[in-house]
């Protein structure tokens, strides 16, 4: 699978070996799913938000975090604060909690569910 992803042109296929790279925490998987997070397709980049929210260790709240305040798309972004939630990993409350000054009201909404999820607290946005 990690060959075959490097040379897949239909993003529907990389985004499948995502999912199932996902399951199997390896250094090989991890080099592509950090490569995923650049991928040209949106859908692409949301399975690795996703796959990295299951991992829920320093190098993807990291990797996450850095998707949630860098990437162009709305969805991916998104994703990556929903991931972060889903992490339980309380390094992920700063950037949650930077989200929530997002001018977008999806975005709000998001990082106080995903807050919710980390701390078990229930956050409003101002």
């Amino acid at each position: 699978m990690v060959a075959s992803i490097r040379t897949e042109k239909d993003p529907l296929i990389r985004v499948e070996i995502l999912r199932a790279l996902g399951r199997y925490p390896s250094p090989a998987a991890d080099v592509i799913l950090k490569a995923a997070l650049s991928d040209a397709d949106i859908h692409v980049r949301v399975a690795a938000c996703e796959a990295w929210g299951k991992r829920g260790d320093a190098a993807a709240v990291q990797l996450l975090s850095d998707a949630l305040r860098g990437d162009v798309d709305a969805d991916v972004r998104l994703a990556a604060a929903k991931a972060l939630g889903e992490s339980k990993n309380a390094a992920a409350v700063p950037p949650l909690g930077e989200a929530l000054a997002d001018s977008d009201p999806a975005m709000q909404y998001r990082a106080v569910l995903s807050l919710k999820q980390v701390t078990g607290r229930t956050w409003a946005t101002t």
